[in-house]
């Protein structure tokens, strides 16, 4: 059985060798397009829009076949020839619902349609959202193994070097170790990189096809968010959008349950066919529904449905705060991860890499030992792995809150 390093580095490598450019947008392209679960929601649209139609029409007619008045006892007995009163019916019935219970019945079939479209735009976000960090925790663990590939190099440099130190008499013995022991170290540090890459890989891989040979291409994204706009555009978002379909279902659930309170009528046309002696009759009837029992029927109905209406409104309000606070707590952090990255870009990384520098001359001049050297260098890269930890923080976070409260693409 091989090393679990081969099986990852294998993997690694035939990736890079079938590696395929995947920008960001090509990336939230395919998710809204393509992702499994947009799929299944815009079938629940299909099914939604058929269902419209339906809605408004009449019940299905009935058809009846009978015989009426047949004889089963006295003298006539089993014998409906002899009489002028058996007869054969054919009847046909249709109910008719009052025009106002038919209206609500297709506004509430548009409603449910209104309401799968825009659970198709929630799952369209979702799956923006979950792809558009996926692919950058992809792109900054390349970026972050490329930078310890670096480091590394210089130190099998520095390793193959010590032994002809060590016999001019520039290093003692010890000293011949310290660059091995800094690669074991820098060996773990890889492998957990390894490891945030392939997992980057395959959460991207769950919204888009090809991510297992996908290579991050282009710029990443921007860092910047323009709260104004975000906070003015809260009332559209696709979330508001469910919640306001929930109070038009409920509205049109509401309309129905008056139109209740209208009669429904039908009518019923038969055809009797009695022995050819006596001749055929036909016979037509009109019904009407009697809505008399108001107060315990449709009344509680329409209270129960107005109720929904008001809930509705309620949840609509609630999800509208929680979007503005979930907002206002986003942006705050937003503020604290530029921070964050601004410190260390500017501060953190310069230090470091000014006190490799120094250290570096102290070693050329003999004052300064190589595990001085060593160290410096390895908090430099650590410095610049810190930076990209921080930028890959930041543009997550951005993506999540850009494609969460920005305007979507319809």
């Amino acid at each position: 059985m091989r090393p679990l390093w081969m099986v990852v580095g294998g993997a690694l490598w035939a990736s890079a060798v079938h590696a395929e450019p995947l920008t960001l947008a090509a990336a939230l392209a395919e998710a809204r397009a393509s992702a499994p679960n947009v799929a299944a929601q815009a079938s629940m649209v299909d099914a939604a829009r058929s269902a419209v139609i339906p809605a408004g029409a009449l019940p299905d007619p009935k058809a009846s076949v009978g015989v009426t008045d047949f004889p089963i006892s006295g003298p006539l007995a089993g014998r409906p020839d002899r009489d002028n009163f058996s007869m054969l019916s054919l009847g046909f019935s249709q109910e008719v619902p009052n025009r106002a219970k038919r209206h609500a019945r297709v506004e509430q079939a548009q409603a449910n349609v209104t309401a799968a479209r825009s659970s198709l735009t929630v799952a369209q976000q979702k799956a923006e959202v979950a792809a558009g960090k996926a692919w950058v925790a992809l792109y900054y663990a390349e970026r972050k193994l490329s930078a310890l590939d670096k480091l590394q190099q210089e130190l099998v440099q520095e390793r193959d070097a010590a032994p002809a130190r060590l016999l001019s008499g520039a290093a003692r013995p010890a000293m011949t170790l310290e660059p091995q022991q800094l690669l074991a170290v820098l060996a773990d540090r890889r492998e957990a990189l390894r490891a945030e890459l392939l997992q980057a890989r395959a959460a991207l891989g769950r919204w888009i096809d090809g991510a297992a040979t996908a290579e991050p291409s282009g710029p990443p994204p921007s860092m910047d968010l323009d709260p104004v706009a975000l906070r003015a555009h809260l009332d559209a978002l696709p979330i508001m959008q469910v919640a306001a379909a929930k109070i038009d279902q409920a509205e049109a659930a509401t309309k129905e349950a008056r139109a209740e309170k209208q009669p429904d009528w039908g009518y019923h046309v038969q055809y009797d066919h009695r022995d050819p002696r006596f001749g055929d009759y036909v016979s037509g009837q009109v019904s009407f529904s009697l809505p008399i029992f108001a107060k315990t029927r449709q009344d509680p109905e329409i209270a129960s449905r107005l109720a929904e209406v008001n809930s509705a409104l309620a949840e609509q309000e609630a999800t509208r705060r929680d979007l503005r606070a979930d907002l206002d707590s986003a942006l705050a952090e937003h503020i604290l991860h530029h921070s964050q990255l601004a410190r260390a870009r500017e501060t953190l990384l310069p230090l470091a890499q000014r006190r490799a520098e120094l250290e570096t001359a102290s070693y050329q001049a003999r004052t300064a030992s190589l595990a001085d050297v060593l160290a410096a260098r390895r908090d430099e890269v650590e410095a610049e792995l810190n930076v990209l930890d921080r930028e890959a923080d930041t543009a997550e976070h951005v993506v999540d809150i850009a494609l969460t409260y920005g305007e979507q693409d319809q």
